[in-house]
């Protein structure tokens, strides 16, 4: 007994739940650039800072050691943040549009399967008894309903 037809297909809430997942992604990782770029101007560190806070009696020059590898390792880090928001904006129009795709086919497919049966023989007294015969004659007794 299998619980889905098709596992690999996402259905109902488990889409819903998957697209939401990649805005939330999509929305930290774009915050967080954000806030990167904000903080220390275009992504680069600076190799001295100038600092007047306490325990600092006056303007002091603070130095970063090894600067240039801290900014290349924060370019690296910035290389791969776009690379998985413009993979999660590519999954989430692949999602959307293959979804509204699917939903085009089936709806044209779906009418287009209708088929009006007009010689049914159906007999009966009352709800529960009756009995078709035609071409829709279902193999389970109940499900042998005329309309």
């Amino acid at each position: 007994m299998r619980l889905y037809d098709n596992p690999g297909q996402k259905h109902g809430g488990l889409w819903w739940t998957y697209l939401l997942s990649l805005f939330i992604k999509t929305a930290f990782e774009v915050t967080f650039l954000y806030l990167l770029h904000y903080i220390y101007d275009s992504y680069k560190l600076p190799r001295k800072v100038q600092c007047d806070v306490k325990p600092c009696p006056n303007l002091v020059d603070c130095y970063i050691s090894r600067p240039t590898e801290k900014t290349v390792f924060t370019y690296f880090m910035v290389g791969a943040s776009v690379v998985c928001v413009v993979l999660n904006i590519c999954e989430i129009f692949y999602l959307i549009s293959s979804r509204m795709a699917n939903r085009k086919h089936r709806g044209s497919a779906h009418i287009s399967s209708r088929k009006v049966v007009t010689n049914m023989d159906c007999s009966g007294s009352d709800l529960n008894s009756y009995t078709c015969s035609g071409p829709l004659q279902s193999k389970q007794p109940a499900l042998n309903l005329c309309v």
